[in-house]
């Protein structure tokens, strides 16, 4: 039988070679003996549209009461693929897969959070705006490729990823629309007969020498997946990833959900 070591924070089981828990990223490896890894990893990064604004209407406890249960949608969903959150930076979050254990699917999992995360955000909304008047939606970025990880930082730090992947996967973030995932060229090329995509206008990015080739996320193709998290049925973030339909030129008509709408106004 495998040894495994129990994590002290979450109380998972994990192989006993394991630095890191796989549920919730805590040190399970004594400091002096943690070494970083170097690994191919995706990075997804998601952030909150409309945040600031509804920051400013509500007093930090009613602000955290009521992002609180957005978060925890959210953070199922990703952890539900196999994700492992990396950190929260104010309205946004940082989730990684393929950094611990063996993932090579990782490119995939990261899509399907990347839809699953919409589509409980969106379940959140009507409570949200019953509450504030407000409504809220994802940017999300994607993008496979190396990156450092272990503990980035100081010696005590606990885990974390570092790499051109992750700066990539924020960037893409930056340049999607309320609503909408970008997902890196190198995630597309492993993924591209498992979901279906429309290509982006490339991303500038600052301090790259050439813009960012993207494709927009549009929905799962793929009729079973390759790993063993449980297909579900059709969910809202399906159906209301369907209800985008392309921009491919000024005379294409479309429109966003009601939420959507409210949300692109405050992009920020």
């Amino acid at each position: 039988m495998p040894r495994t070591i129990t994590c002290p924070k979450c109380a998972t089981e994990m192989p006993v070679d394991f630095s890191f828990c796989g549920k919730c990223g805590n040190r399970l490896t004594a400091m002096e003996t943690l070494e970083g890894e170097t690994r191919q990893v995706t990075v997804l990064f998601a952030d909150i549209s409309g945040f600031t604004a509804l920051a400013e209407r509500l007093n930090p406890d009613e602000l955290h009461e009521n992002m609180r249960t957005a978060w925890d949608a959210i953070a199922a969903e990703i952890r539900a693929q196999g994700g492992l959150i990396e950190k929260y930076i104010g309205d946004a979050v940082v989730a990684v897969f393929g950094a611990v254990g063996d993932q090579d699917d990782h490119p995939e999992r990261a899509q399907h959070a990347a839809i699953a995360i919409l589509g409980a955000l969106e379940r959140e909304n009507a409570r949200i705006a019953e509450r504030t008047g407000r409504y809220l939606a994802l940017r999300v970025g994607v993008n496979t490729g190396l990156a450092a990880t272990g503990a980035i930082g100081d010696k005590e730090s606990e885990f974390g990823v570092l790499g051109d992947a992750v700066n990539i996967a924020a960037r893409l973030e930056q340049a999607a629309e309320p609503g909408q995932v970008l997902v890196g060229d190198a995630t597309y090329r492993r993924t591209a007969g498992i979901f279906a995509y429309e290509p982006h206008p490339p991303v500038a990015a600052k301090g790259k020498t050439a813009p960012l080739v993207a494709w927009r996320l549009l929905r799962e193709e793929a009729a079973s997946r390759s790993w063993d998290v449980p297909p579900k049925s059709p969910s809202s973030s399906a159906r209301w990833m369907t209800r985008w339909p392309a921009r491919v030129g000024p005379s294409r008509s479309w429109s966003k959900p009601v939420w959507a709408r409210h949300a692109s106004s405050t992009k920020c």
